[in-house]
């Protein structure tokens, strides 16, 4: 992903941008005055420091007990170059630094790496890394009375674990990146000819970005977390300014994904924050939004970073050290432009559709990995939420469909295709098989038949030898986007007598009115003809007409209720029922 050489220089030269992002090396000097923002992260930086010298700030120590020191670590670091810190040079903060530097070298494997779970882990080992040697390269630029044995201490952790990770392994698509990014900073600190070669091995597997700017994995937490900062910093302090482009392609992406109020959207992942309770924020993406507001001038990028910095500082404390290690990222940010307020995106690859119209928002979702016969397994994509909604503070967290069909579980679209300027369709054909006896040619007197998978459960039952009988059941739902809000036309027809369910929830914290039929387990039921409202303040979105053809069941699946997860909405839930064939609209407004 490297330039080569004419092209890096025309490429520097051409933009403010990286020059002005890289690492500036050398002792700590006299600077301009901070912009608001690192003042603010600095006073908010010092009273976590306070906190936890004085034995506070448990949350300080969540996580593996070395990513928590590595923070910690970093945090301390910070603070003692920081120029508007309290803790500027502080003779207090040089002891503590290296008392965290020999707890983290006491909690080093033999290879150098560190065990989270994962016993002597390449990639735990990483995130830790990425820090210290971030913090020793901000260290460098204090006067060295004070931190002989800090640094002495550091640099100690730092060549053992990369050790371990310029021969070490992953495990999950991010971890490359992240390996990458470690690796990185190590070679700027402590520069060994291995370390560049190792990312250059990993860059050449190419970086796993489809052509709409999502990561295979298609999460928001772990292109906000780990890919976005990961590739950021190989390309600044590795001077690879090629691996900008995914990242400009990620934030596009992740632009039109952002509901009003900054949570971004989760349902296509195939990550742990598909689950609905896993929210993640648009604040993860601050430092990519920012380097390249500078970098592009991009306008819209820089109304996202104005946004974070007005609505989110808090949160954004851990990116003091980015701002501080490369100045460049302090620099002015653009006249900023208008966020997307209004618009249809379509995604195709992940089959994700998303509709914005000033505070009222939808996602439509038919892209899970079920329909390819995978089941349901960690790095999958399995959540069955196929329709989200919201009117300002109101949330409609998610629409499923659960037919009670030879527990095959909830309805999951085979893709999405639209139908029309503002329709799409979700479509899914379930079938299951009743197995006849084998062809006289296939028996075995001893009754020991290879074990095989029927679609549902495994058995030495010799189920792909034996001919069938088939039961289908064909769910179709039209979705249709009408002037005050959206149409639900669902259709289940082929096998006869099917109960099917229709689950809606809403988040809470807010007040629902109707659905006061009562199921006999307790479940809040829409009647035939009867319409329910959820408020939030001023903000109400009602659902409707309802139906009433049975008791309400959810049934996760047999693939699904093996591994004994849980795919339960946090809500208030209301329930249709009907039993094919059937057809109902929902009016969602």
């Amino acid at each position: 992903m490297s330039l080569p050489p004419s092209s890096r220089r025309q490429f520097l030269q051409e933009s403010l941008s990286l020059a002005s992002l890289s690492l500036v090396p050398g002792a700590l000097r006299a600077q301009a005055p901070a912009p608001d923002i690192v003042r603010r992260l600095t006073a908010l930086l010092d009273e976590r420091i306070h906190a936890r010298l004085a034995g506070g700030a448990e949350g300080e120590r969540r996580g593996p007990p070395h990513r928590a020191l590595g923070r910690w670590f970093v945090a301390l670091a910070t603070a003692y170059v920081a120029p508007d810190s309290v803790y500027r040079l502080s003779p207090e903060l040089p002891p503590e630094l290296l008392r965290t530097a020999q707890r983290l070298a006491a909690l080093q494997t033999a290879d150098g790496t560190f065990n989270a779970g994962n016993i002597e882990s390449p990639p735990d080992t990483a995130f830790a890394i990425t820090d210290l040697a971030q913090a020793l390269a901000l260290l460098r630029r204090a006067p060295t009375s004070g931190l002989g044995e800090v640094l002495t201490a550091l640099q100690s952790v730092l060549q053992r674990s990369g050790e371990g990770l310029v021969v070490g392994g992953v495990h999950t698509p991010n971890h490359r990146w992240e390996i990458c990014a470690a690796l990185t900073r190590l070679h700027a600190v402590l520069p060994d000819a291995r370390y560049p070669r190792r990312v250059e091995e990993w860059l050449a597997e190419g970086i796993d970005i489809d052509s709409e700017g999502q990561y295979s994995e298609r999460s928001p937490n772990y292109s906000g977390e780990v890919v976005n900062p990961s590739l950021l910093t190989v390309a600044l302090v590795g001077g690879r300014p090629a691996l900008l482009d995914p990242i400009r392609r990620n934030l596009d992406l992740t632009l039109h994904q952002t509901e009003p109020n900054g949570e971004v959207e989760t349902v296509a992942s195939r990550r742990q924050d598909q689950a609905p309770s896993y929210r993640r924020p648009i604040w993860l993406f601050y430092v990519p939004f920012r380097a390249l507001a500078v970098i592009d001038s991009h306008p819209v990028f820089a109304a996202v970073t104005e946004w974070i910095e007005r609505d989110f500082t808090q949160e954004i404390v851990d990116t003091l050290p980015d701002l501080l290690e490369l100045p460049g990222l302090q620099a002015p940010l653009p006249a900023a432009g208008a966020l997307p307020a209004s618009f249809v995106r379509h995604f195709p690859l992940s089959h994700v559709v998303r509709v914005r119209e000033q505070s009222m928002t939808a996602t439509i979702f038919g892209g899970t990995d079920w329909h390819l016969g995978f089941g349901a397994m960690s790095g999958l994509s399995t959540n069955p939420t196929f329709f989200k909604f919201r009117r300002g503070a109101a949330i409609l967290d998610s629409i499923r469909l659960a037919p009670s069909f030879f527990r095959m579980g909830h309805f999951r679209s085979e893709g999405l295709t639209v139908t029309g300027p503002q329709a799409w369709k979700l479509r899914q054909e379930a079938a299951a098989a009743y197995h006849l006896p084998l062809p006289p040619g296939k028996r075995k007197a001893d009754g020991d038949y290879p074990l095989s998978f029927d679609g549902r459960f495994y058995s030495k039952m010799a189920f792909d030898e034996r001919p069938k009988q088939w039961k289908r059941l064909l769910t179709e739902i039209d979705v249709r986007r009408v002037e005050s809000g959206f149409d639900l036309e669902v259709r289940c027809s082929g096998q006869e007598g099917v109960p099917v369910t229709l689950e809606v929830c809403f988040r809470t914290g807010g007040t629902l009115t109707g659905a006061d039929n009562v199921s006999r387990t307790g479940l809040r039921l829409l009647g035939a003809g009867e319409r329910a409202s959820y408020r939030v303040g001023a903000d109400v979105i009602t659902v409707g007409p309802g139906l009433i053809a049975g008791e309400p069941a959810i049934d996760p699946g047999e693939r699904y209720a093996w591994l004994q997860g849980s795919l339960t909405i946090e809500g208030e839930r209301v329930y249709l029922t009907g039993k094919s064939p059937f057809t109902h609209t929902l009016q969602i407004r």
